[in-house]
């Protein structure tokens, strides 16, 4: 019989992974987009640039929806209260459309387009050899190494 205390750590690392990875997807798919459609390093300045302007965008859009949650409008019973109550679910649809269309719109851009997995390894393949240009024997030991770190990555 397992023990109480080593499922609740396995339930609160699992946890832990989903909350990581809602906030820091946009990041990573940027990342992967590049990798997989351009054979690009994860890790030079394009990726990154995009990946943390993405990431960036991305909890901008939740900071708008969480502070206009946190902008209840109080009931104290006033005649404006009808009003503010309008007011409020106005800005609370407004901010959860463009939370909406931030999130369709990372999704629409940075979506890898369908291919088998031969066609991401020819793509990363000539990304490689261009890197690493032609001079020899030496270049197909370079080629590889530059592929199955690229793969690695992944």
């Amino acid at each position: 019989m397992p023990m109480p205390q080593l499922i609740a750590l396995v339930i609160f690392l699992l946890a832990l992974g989903v909350v990581l990875m809602l906030i820091f997807w946009p990041f990573v798919m940027a990342q992967n987009f590049f990798l997989l459609t351009q054979g690009i390093d994860k890790y030079t300045a394009l990726p990154l640039t995009v990946g943390i302007a993405a990431q960036l965008l991305y909890w901008g859009a939740i900071i708008g929806v969480i502070a206009c949650l946190a902008s209840k409008p109080s009931l104290t019973g006033d005649s404006d209260t009808a009003v503010e109550r309008r007011r409020y679910r106005k800005r609370l649809t407004l901010s959860g459309g463009v939370l909406i269309g931030v999130v369709a719109l990372l999704v629409w851009g940075f979506w890898v387009p369908e291919k088998s997995g031969g066609e991401h390894y020819q793509v990363i393949k000539d990304r490689c050899r261009s890197e690493v240009g032609s001079a020899g024997e030496i270049t197909y030991s370079l080629v590889d190494d530059c592929i199955e770190r690229k793969i690695d990555s992944l």
